[in-house]
């Protein structure tokens, strides 16, 4: 009896001691009008680019058509030049912002997830180049992906789902797996986590992967994701992406090419 008493009360009446378990939600309502949602997508636009990570960044990438619209759309201009496609060490990815939305519906961090105080916009992703691995090192396809986590994305109170956390880096991950795939599609076969600090809502957070080793039709990558003013690692993950059997003979009859579609 005496134990569960005392779990009873420590659930009703959790202790001070464990603050990050038990911060309260960000102020302000869910359910927001239409004007609202759209001012509140800008706002974290807006925020988006003013970061460190992708200021630093700029003037060494190109930007892809999709995210070139996304930008101009919430009137975003930079005060240094982008670089030229040929030369450029990043291309700055925005995936699926160019898709309809009807196409998006039944996908989970691209279509239901999507909107205020979820994944309030779409990842902004610096994608390595050939050319900026052959001067710089690493692989093309290496990423630097920036999210936002917005308070309904929540386990806890204040702290973001360790599950949502995993679903992010299978995508972020994957995204790099696919220059390291002959065909360029594949497979989740693995995917490890390890996480080492809480993830705060309301707060962006970078996502960088890397290709560790290609062996045949499997791509080994790991990430980390970081806190985007002091580079703390908060989560760790590896994984190995399969590429089907049958993968080349799609190419082949000219269907799905997931290159074209990071590069839109």
């Amino acid at each position: 009896m005496f134990p569960g008493a005392c779990y009873l009360v420590g659930a009703k009446y959790p202790p001070a001691a464990i603050p990050f378990l038990f911060t309260p939600y960000s102020p302000g309502k869910s359910i927001l009008s239409d004007e609202e949602a759209l001012e509140h997508v800008h706002k974290v636009e807006k925020a988006l680019h003013q970061l460190p990570a992708v200021q630093e960044h700029i003037s060494r990438s190109y930007e892809t058509p999709s995210a070139r619209r996304m930008r101009e759309a919430h009137q975003i201009q930079y005060t240094v030049p982008f670089a030229e496609p040929g030369k450029a060490d990043y291309v700055i990815q925005r995936p699926f912002a160019g898709k309809d939305p009807a196409q998006l519906e039944t996908l989970l961090t691209a279509g239901s997830l999507q909107g205020p105080h979820k994944f309030a916009i779409m990842p902004f992703v610096f994608s390595k180049t050939a050319e900026g691995a052959q001067r710089n090192g690493g692989t093309e396809g290496d990423g630097l992906a920036i999210v936002h986590f917005g308070k309904n994305m929540c386990g806890y109170k204040g702290i973001v789902h360790g599950g949502l956390l995993a679903t992010v880096f299978d995508e972020a991950l994957a995204r790099t797996a696919f220059y390291g795939l002959p065909n360029r599609m594949g497979v989740t076969g693995k995917l490890e986590i390890t996480y080492r600090k809480p993830v705060r809502a309301e707060r962006f957070y970078l996502v960088e992967t890397g290709i560790t080793e290609s062996v045949g039709r499997k791509c080994f990558v790991s990430g980390t994701l970081l806190d985007p003013y002091t580079r703390q690692v908060m989560v760790e993950a590896k994984a190995v992406f399969i590429e089907p059997k049958w993968a080349k003979y799609v190419s082949w009859i000219g269907g799905a090419n997931i290159r074209k579609l990071l590069d839109n």
